[in-house]
């Protein structure tokens, strides 16, 4: 496994920051770690135990890197999220 290599996603009301430690040689599939509202950095250790394989992290909006771009709030019916910017 290589070191991690930071990437950015521009996403509704944020750019989402994410981490890639790829294993290029390997034919297992990609494991995306994640656990909201933590970000990327509570998985560091966890994601050196797991060489055979390429591994993802990201910082969720709000969390870590991840800053939000608009002011945002749940929908009172259906919890998705709308953004004003």
């Amino acid at each position: 496994m290589t070191e991690p290599k930071t990437h950015t996603l521009d996403a509704p009301g944020a750019v989402l920051h994410y981490d890639v430690r790829s294993n290029d040689a390997s034919t297992e599939p990609v494991l995306l770690l994640i656990g909201s509202p933590m970000g990327a950095e509570g998985f560091i250790t966890l994601a050196g135990h797991f060489t055979d394989r390429t591994v993802a992290t990201y910082d969720p909006r709000g969390a870590g890197r991840s800053a939000p771009t608009a002011r945002c709030g749940p929908r009172p019916r259906s919890m998705r999220t709308t953004c004003t910017g």
